[in-house]
């Protein structure tokens, strides 16, 4: 019996990726014949039809899928093995990262920007989808690292926490608003949340149920910009972090309060496959990914995110601040209140939940929710690599009312 080849391995992973033949043969500079040929040969050597063919593409079968997560295995143990050989050569391979939406907004341009200007032997693919989704491409291998609501390892995932954001009632501006509401007064609200597939709709539920509440959700939802668009019309609330409001110019900004009696927390961790030890690319990746999340938590852009994180790799995280910001980020510290806390835990999650400091945030605009936007406070540098057990310190905000 003949064994596959590299290329053909290589040609096959790239039509799974690419999910088109002529695309797949376009990236890896090749004749979409040859391409066709070599996967061909690899499916009579393996004796099973690996890609089902139609008019809009190709995409693996149940032996294409079996096969597609040996191969990336494969791949990435011949790539680690050379770099192993070569010494301190670029960095130089692939690496598909997988942000949820929320995430992508806020650290998507600033990851690969630094990748591209830094590191440009690698060449980032980035996928941005519903979580769960990013879960299921973790396991099928067609993801290396993704940010997950979770900050605990389960099976067949690896997981290093980096964060925890608070939830907050967004919702139509109101200049009147109050800075806080209760988690009871939000279980009579009309409500749309992402479908009950959804992590933070899970999340949010389990927190809820803690309290012998439930939620009034009017319509399922699953896109980030059409619930702020309903929030900010005042047709339903919705429940989201800061983060999910970013990029957003101040006039389109819906408001958000803050939910309290309890707050409401979640994680946010990087997590890989646990039979596929980080090395190499991903390895710089996904301490990267760590120091840009970091960075943009300690400059206030995060909201009142608290960090949990280190590195995926034991070695001190890349340094993503400007030197000039050491003198104020030294001078800053936040003082912490005693409001209860209703974390929305991932399965098996024991990290305990941030507090938040009231004085942080304040009515500006919102129909009984105030709207927040970062501290224009001198930012703070970006710290030396955490030991395991420290908790960073939370960015401030302040208060600024919209226009109405």
């Amino acid at each position: 019996m003949s064994t596959p080849t590299l290329k053909q391995i290589r040609f096959f992973v790239a039509a799974v990726d690419w999910g088109s033949l002529s695309r797949a043969a376009a990236h890896l500079n090749v004749a979409q014949p040859a391409l066709s040929q070599q996967i061909a040969q690899l499916e009579a050597t393996l004796r099973n039809p690996l890609l089902s063919r139609t008019a809009r593409g190709v995409h693996p079968t149940e032996a294409g899928q079996r096969f597609y997560r040996h191969a990336r295995t494969i791949l990435r143990q011949v790539d680690g093995a050379v770099a192993d050989l070569t010494g301190p050569e670029p960095v130089i391979g692939r690496v598909a990262i997988g942000l949820p939406t929320s995430v992508s907004t806020l650290l998507a341009y600033p990851l690969l920007g630094r990748i591209l200007r830094d590191y440009p032997g690698i060449r980032p693919e980035l996928f941005e989808s519903l979580s769960g989704y990013l879960h299921e491409l973790i396991a099928q291998r067609r993801l290396e690292l993704a940010i997950l609501y979770r900050d605990r390892s389960g099976p067949g995932l690896t997981v290093q926490p980096v964060l925890r954001e608070e939830l907050f009632l967004v919702t139509r501006a109101d200049p009147d608003a109050p800075a806080t509401i209760t988690m009871r007064e939000v279980a009579s609200l009309p409500l749309v949340m992402p479908s009950p597939t959804h992590t933070l709709r899970t999340m949010v539920e389990a927190a809820f149920a803690r309290e012998g509440l439930s939620l009034t959700v009017i319509a399922d939802v699953d896109s980030l910009p059409t619930m702020r668009r309903i929030a900010a019309s005042g047709l339903a609330a919705a429940i989201l972090p800061i983060s999910g409001l970013s990029g957003l110019d101040e006039a389109a900004r819906p408001g958000m309060i803050r939910i309290v009696e309890p707050t409401i927390t979640r994680p946010l961790g990087l997590c890989y496959a646990a039979d596929q030890p980080l090395a190499g690319p991903a390895a710089l990746v996904a301490d990267l990914m760590v120091a840009e999340m970091r960075r943009l938590v300690e400059d206030g852009a995060w909201g009142n995110a608290v960090l949990v994180c280190e590195t995926t790799s034991g070695r001190s995280l890349p340094d993503v601040a400007s030197p000039a910001r050491a003198a104020e980020g030294s001078r800053r510290s936040i003082s912490r209140d005693s409001t209860p806390d209703s974390s929305a835990r991932a399965e098996g999650e024991e990290t305990p939940a941030p507090r938040t400091d009231p004085r942080t945030h304040r009515s500006t605009g919102v129909e009984g929710r105030p709207s927040l936007t970062p501290s224009t406070a001198p930012t703070p540098p970006s710290p030396p690599a955490l030991p395991a057990s420290r908790t960073c310190r939370r960015t401030g905000w302040r208060s600024s009312r919209p226009n109405s």
